[in-house]
């Protein structure tokens, strides 16, 4: 998906609430087995000018995306290009 915004608290509000209208959805069974819950993993990067390189930009959120669902799926990992830190995962478990 791209967003117009560039600014991180709006993108993680708006990761947020695709993640919770994606968990919350009321699936009837058939797309799923029963008794699962779907979640998604959401890997996000920012473009720093209008002339950055999309492939790029598209391998930094399959990155971030990636450490999403080793940090335990069903959140939102921004990319950053030091290795091994996150930017900000939030803790779901807590609701935040």
């Amino acid at each position: 998906m791209l967003s117009h915004a560039t600014d991180g608290r709006s993108l993680a509000l708006l990761a947020d609430r695709l993640r919770r209208i994606i968990t919350d959805y009321p699936f009837d069974g058939r797309e799923f087995q029963p008794g699962q819950q779907i979640s998604i993993s959401i890997g996000i990067s920012v473009a720093e000018t209008v002339n950055d390189d999309l492939l790029r930009i598209m391998a930094e959120a399959d990155q971030a995306l990636y450490m999403s669902k080793r940090s335990g799926k069903n959140r939102y990992t921004f990319y950053d290009p030091t290795p091994g830190d996150l930017i900000h995962t939030p803790s779901l478990e807590h609701g935040t």
